[in-house]
């Protein structure tokens, strides 16, 4: 159910990221990340040959959380804690990401998962709203 993403996945990524995210990372960056990036770190869960969540993270000194999104339908059946811990098996040390104030879902599930919000982000996405970074050490 779990697994790391390849380049046949990037359609499948960019679909849900489209379809969750206003600010989606696009096609063509997926690409480039699954094909050149070492940093780059993806994984999918695929259930019925489609993919229902990922997880995307760059990861070097510091991890980066890019984007991660479960289809509306398969949320809340631990999907995302899955995708999650997939991503902490790849040995990350400190870890940021942005998260839209208003994403109050998002940020119980970070904050459960050892976040702490350290700033806010003004005016971070392309429709004016704030943004909280958020970090786990």
């Amino acid at each position: 159910m779990i697994r790391k993403a390849n380049l046949n996945d990037a359609m499948g990524i960019f679909i849900l990221d489209s379809t969750t995210f206003t600010d989606s990372l696009g096609l063509t960056f997926i690409n480039n990340d699954l094909r050149e990036n070492s940093m780059a770190h993806y994984y999918v869960c695929e259930l019925d040959n489609k993919i229902v969540g990922y997880i995307a993270a760059w990861i070097s000194d510091n991890t980066s959380i890019l984007n991660f999104a479960v289809k509306e339908e398969y949320r809340n059946q631990g999907i995302g804690q899955q995708l999650f811990n997939a991503l902490l098996n790849d040995r990350v040390g400190l870890m940021t990401l942005e998260v839209r104030e208003s994403n109050l879902a998002a940020i119980r599930f970070y904050e459960r998962n050892g976040f702490c919000k350290e700033l806010v982000r003004k005016n971070y996405y392309s429709n004016g709203e704030n943004a909280y970074l958020m970090v786990r050490r």
